[in-house]
């Protein structure tokens, strides 16, 4: 008898774990979902290496000198990075995709690297325009061959990534990003469960994308930049977000640590006047946390700038040097006519 009622028992528990999808092992976090995606964001920018991918599939339509055209663009954009040395990040990324437009499609892809000033680059495949412009023709030169731009020497330091050191930040930088961080952008969070982002425990939650605090936030970081938009703009601005469709969003932070690991969603846009739409999927993960990334230098890379000398006869051009710039043109852009 005690054996049968054991048995029983166990089958009971058994069936608990599988209808509720193992629920006792799947517990929220104590805090709310609100408190757990900003931690996601804050920890996000202390994350000092790993892996990241973001996928779009764009779609739409729109008419163009009198004719409907139609357009799909397919980008996927992966890789490593490691910040710990600020003096010396390394990155390697990989940034391809493909373009349909007026029924025909263009393939593309360039390969990336970043090692302390350095920023490397591969130009691996890419679509044949120059029938359409002459000028294009000219990139079959850099195909298929490294090149390298020494940022340094045109007062940038070091390429950043993922980088929200506060010393790296103007003041107008800084105020915006502590606005972002007090900023919710999704609304009506629910917890949904652990799911695995790549190798990443992480909890999920849902929520539906908050028009408008995103309005009041691009708002804000227009006056800190002193370029508060007109009442023209805004009212164009609000009502292109109106125009704005988007599904309940997908959010991952992970279970170790609370970092924000990941995103997917879908939304649509339609402006009947201008007889135009378009629709995006997106998917954005963060994996391998604070995992050893190796980059290796390319050999044989050509100075970049060199390489355009010779192909104009011996003058060498030069990117514009960072103290050449404005006091504004350093600041975070925001577009005014949004």
């Amino acid at each position: 008898m005690k054996k049968s009622k054991f048995y029983l028992i166990s089958l009971v528990f058994l069936t608990l774990l599988i209808l509720g999808g193992c629920g006792l092992f799947n517990k929220a976090p104590d805090k709310s979902p609100e408190e757990v995606l900003k931690d996601g964001f804050k920890n996000l920018s202390a994350l000092n290496s790993g892996s990241m991918q973001v996928v779009l599939n764009v779609s739409g339509s729109g008419v163009e000198q009198g004719k409907q055209q139609q357009i799909a663009m397919n980008v996927n954009m992966g890789g490593n990075f490691d910040s710990k040395d600020k003096q010396n990040p390394k990155g390697d990324f990989v940034l391809s995709g493909d373009v349909t437009y007026d029924n025909a499609k263009y393939d593309g892809q360039i390969d990336l690297k970043i090692i302390g000033k350095k920023l490397y680059f591969n130009l691996v495949k890419y679509p044949d325009l120059s029938k359409d412009n002459s000028q294009l023709a000219m990139l079959s030169l850099f195909a298929n061959k490294w090149f390298f731009a020494d940022m340094s020497q045109y007062g940038y330091g070091d390429v950043s990534i993922l980088s929200f050191d506060e010393s790296s930040l103007t003041p107008e930088q800084k105020e915006i990003k502590d606005e972002f961080g007090k900023t919710n952008f999704l609304k009506d969070l629910k917890y949904e469960g652990i799911e695995d982002v790549g190798n990443v425990s992480a909890y999920k939650y849902t929520g539906t994308f908050d028009k408008d605090n995103f309005y009041n936030f691009v708002l804000k970081a227009s006056e800190i930049n002193k370029s508060a938009s007109t009442d023209e703009n805004k009212a164009n601005f609000k009502k292109a977000l109106d125009s704005l469709n988007a599904s309940p969003m997908e959010v991952f932070v992970s279970v170790d640590g609370e970092v924000f690991v990941g995103a997917k969603g879908f939304f649509d846009y339609s402006d009947p006047v201008q007889n135009a739409s378009f629709n995006v999927k997106f998917d954005l993960k963060f994996t391998n946390i604070n995992q050893p990334v190796a980059v290796e230098t390319p050999k044989d890379a050509v100075d970049i700038m060199q390489a355009f000398g010779a192909q104009l006869g011996g003058m060498t051009p030069s990117l514009p040097n960072k103290s050449d710039l404005t006091d504004m043109e350093q600041k975070v852009p925001v577009d005014k006519d949004k």
